[in-house]
């Protein structure tokens, strides 16, 4: 039978201090899920929901529709049971995701006052409940169980987006507590209890620090089976872990002897599970452990040891792995261990992993090949932030603005490549500005701008890395990334982030970015050791109502100069000094600059278009009562009772729409329109150099001439590099003086040399701006037999 559950509501809550302009921000959905083969009814949470068009899953077997102002969310009975991410989409663009969890047993939402144990809902074995935390309270739940044995408890909180810490009590049919469980898998509960047929238990639940709100929703689930819906790959480390549905399972206890293998075992807190590793070749190889990427509170130590007769010695040993992204919102860390080393043939060696943390959690043990590798992540972030807040946000782009994903890449044994990330499946009018991140870093930023005409869109698009591993081309899809809820003070509040299967980007057409900083021109060119000023052109769509602090941003700058934007400012300049010190890390190459403004204030309208509806039918209704007040016919009198109770209403409405249409002052930060910076190698250029023929002992001038670029004047120092091999050819060099361009060079070829044609290279050498900067050109060198005596 089909099952719909409650008539729907929409809540809007407050927005925080720190707020952008409005954007559809999802906090839950009420339930947290439905029985798979189901129907069930939904109530959205959040803020600017009010013009919600569609609901959006990443599962295309979940779908979203619109029935009598209600939102439901249908399920096909082949969706396998399992979490998946929920948006919704409307006039302010597409939201943030929320876990929509798909089961297969009777799904039922708390009701009634049930915070009394005497007032416990009662719940059926084998059956899941949709519940909400309440402040200074616990809800109380009643359970006769249909067998004897082991009745298994889950509640999940955390693990699909909720704010809630949940703490679980099993307490007798007289209220005499049995058992109590927290922070079983991550913060949410996992237990078992023992119980008999026709022995009540009642099971209480609330929140660690007994906080409560629509945002501190949980799924409780009570069965037999203890086989709940597991949520593996959620944490920003955890990119790599569909790589181990192709690595086949070994049993524990056997001798691994080939590459990849896994095994998966349990491990008591302060002790060690030994595993054993014997290959007939010799090979460079990782062994890499995973249980806390898998969601359980662990932290294991790895350590490898060479076995010697009856002794042991350490080969290597490592406990965490950094987080790589340098991120305050997102963490790419793990408590998981991996180490690398060199395999012998033939040589036995122990793998110890001990449980430095917590009794109980299961791991996987993963022995494979040590090849370099990388994986991509594109996360959602504000254009920038007040002090340490770290703010949920769902990547949207106005009429005109500008977009961005902040791109976190993984490196893995020992891969140091660059790599090349571009997205595609962008709407028309959306351009991509790609990000290039050098060797050696970790993070990048791929912006996106908007025509100041162009439609309403959201949807998936797909963000990509291309980079070389060995001899391959190897590309990489991204992976998505959202902080689960906005925090004022990152430094002593819990944040969260989590990955998401999908990168998605919204399109607000209808609104224009109302204060937009565009480059006089699209690509500033200079060297290493230049120094540049980016002139932006300032329009305004609203009045500026505070100055604006704005920090460029590029791959390889440490340390911006911060400018400010006065509030009349018909352009800002932002200056560059490409110089490698104090943390600036820059090569020759393309770059992507934009500026972060923030703190500033800004008047804005919010949806001033349901205002213009709103009156207009006000004056629709007005008109139609013009035309009825003349007429005395029964059906007229009743037709204009009518209409004169939707004219008021509709005066009311229209005034309230204006009200929330009005032009307010908004606090703001966003993004400056992109501009490319190209980074030469010095700030000269050699003209190309024609092939030099030398014979023994005969003096040959070289014509050397540069073009001095970016106002360098100084002196550069010239080296012909013999080619190698050639013993009677030695280096050239000479001086350029300031402000010369020309200069010969000469190259004597000291006795007979074997006939050939040979790559020598010519280098310009000098300093810029206190940077030692070079470039070079190849020059042919043709070696000739000298010519006969007469």
């Amino acid at each position: 039978m089909m099952i719909r559950l409650v008539v729907v509501f929409v809540a809007v809550l407050a927005l925080p201090v720190w707020a952008q302009l409005p954007e559809i921000q999802l906090d839950a959905i009420t339930p947290a899920g439905a029985q798979r083969g189901q129907t069930v009814k939904v109530q959205l949470h959040g803020t600017h929901l009010t013009e919600v068009s569609h609901l959006v899953c990443e599962h295309k077997g979940i779908q979203g529709s619109i029935k009598d102002g209600h939102y439901e969310v249908t399920v096909a009975a082949d969706v396998t049971p399992g979490v998946y991410d929920m948006r919704v989409g409307g006039r302010f663009g597409l939201s943030n995701p929320r876990a929509f969890v798909v089961g297969d047993s009777p799904e039922v939402l708390e009701s009634g006052d049930h915070h009394q144990q005497e007032k416990a809902m009662v719940i059926s074995p084998n059956s899941v409940v949709h519940g909400q935390g309440d402040a200074q309270r616990v809800d109380w739940y009643r359970i006769e169980p249909s067998t004897d044995g082991i009745m298994h408890v889950s509640v999940m909180a955390e693990r699909i987006d909720s704010r809630m810490d949940p703490t679980v009590v099993i307490c007798d049919q007289q209220g005499l507590e049995l058992q109590r469980e927290h922070d079983g898998e991550g913060r949410d509960v996992m237990c078992r209890v023992s119980v008999k047929v026709g022995v009540p238990l009642l099971i209480g639940i609330h929140d660690q620090l007994y906080e409560g709100s629509a945002s501190h929703f949980y799924r409780l689930e009570v069965n037999s089976i203890g086989d709940f819906p597991r949520i593996a790959g959620r944490s920003l480390a955890s990119v790599a872990l569909r790589e181990l549905d192709g690595i086949a399972k070994s049993a524990v206890g056997s001798t691994v002897t080939s590459l990849p293998t896994r095994m998966e075992d349990e491990c008591e807190v302060g002790k060690a599970k030994s595993f054993d590793l014997q290959l007939e070749k010799a090979t460079n190889m990782a062994v890499e452990v995973y249980s806390d990427r898998f969601g359980q509170p662990s932290d294991y130590r790895l350590t490898v040891l060479r076995v010697e007769g009856e002794k042991l010695h350490k080969v290597i040993d490592n406990d965490d792995q950094g987080n790589d992204s340098h991120s305050r919102g997102f963490h790419t860390g793990t408590r998981d261990p991996v180490v690398r080393f060199r395999a012998e043939a033939g040589t036995p060696y122990r793998i110890d992993v001990r449980n430095q943390f917590r009794g109980g959690p299961g791991f996987q043990l993963v022995f494979r090949n040590a090849a370099p590798n990388y994986y991509l992540i594109a996360a959602s972030e504000a254009p920038a932030e007040k002090g340490n807040t770290v703010s949920r946000r769902a990547t949207t782009v106005r009429a005109g603005g500008v977009a961005h994903w902040p791109i976190f890449l993984l490196r893995r044994d020992g891969f140091a490549g660059e790599v090349k990330v571009s997205a595609k499946g962008l709407p028309e009018g959306v351009r991509v500005y790609p990000c290039i991140i050098p060797e050696g870093k970790s993070q990048g930023m791929l912006t996106v701008t908007a025509a100041e005409s162009v439609a309403d869109w959201g949807g998936v698009v797909t963000i990509q890395g291309t980079g070389q591993l060995g001899e391959d081309t190897v590309s990489r899809q991204a992976c998505g990334a959202m902080v689960l809820w906005t925090v004022g003070d990152a430094n002593n509040q819990r944040h969260e982030s989590r990955l998401t299967e999908e990168v998605t980007l919204a399109v607000v057409g209808k609104d224009k970015e109302p204060l937009l900083c565009v480059p006089e021109k699209d690509t500033y060119e200079t060297s290493l050791g230049g120094k540049l000023e980016i002139s932006l052109k300032v329009t305004r769509e609203g009045e500026q109502k505070a100055p604006f602090k704005i920090v460029p941003t590029m791959t390889g700058l440490a340390k911006p100069k911060e400018v400010t934007l006065a509030n009349k400012a018909a352009e800002v300049k932002l200056s560059l000094e490409l110089i490698n010190n104090n943390g600036n890390q820059f090569r020759p190459g393309d770059y992507v600059m934009v500026g972060r403004a923030r703190e500033g204030k800004v008047t804005y309208r919010v949806n001033p278009q349901a205002a213009e509806r709103a009156e207009a039918e006000r004056l629709r209704l007005e008109e139609e009562l013009k035309t009825l007040s003349g007429q005395i016919a029964e059906e007229s009198k009743k037709r204009l009772e009518a209409l004169t109770k939707a004219k008021d209403a509709a005066v009311k409405g229209a005034e309230e729409a204006t009200k929330q249409a009005a032009a307010k002052d908004h606090e703001h930060s966003f993004l400056t329109h992109p501009v490319t910076i190209r980074i030469l190698d010095a700030p000269v250029r050699l003209a190309e150099l024609p092939a030099v023929e030398l014979t023994a002992d005969k003096p040959q001038e070289i014509n050397v001439s540069l073009e001095r670029l970016f106002g360098f004047k100084d002196e550069v120092v010239l080296e012909l590099q013999a080619p190698q091999g050639v013993k009677g050819l030695k280096n050239a060099s000479a001086t350029l003086a300031k402000d010369v361009k020309e200069i010969t060079l000469t190259w004597t070829l000291e006795g007979e040399q074997e006939e050939g044609e040979h790559q020598a290279n010519l280098t310009a050498s000098m300093t810029f701006n206190g940077q030692k900067v070079s470039t070079t050109v190849p020059i042919t060198v043709r070696i000739l037999a000298s010519s006969p005596q007469s």
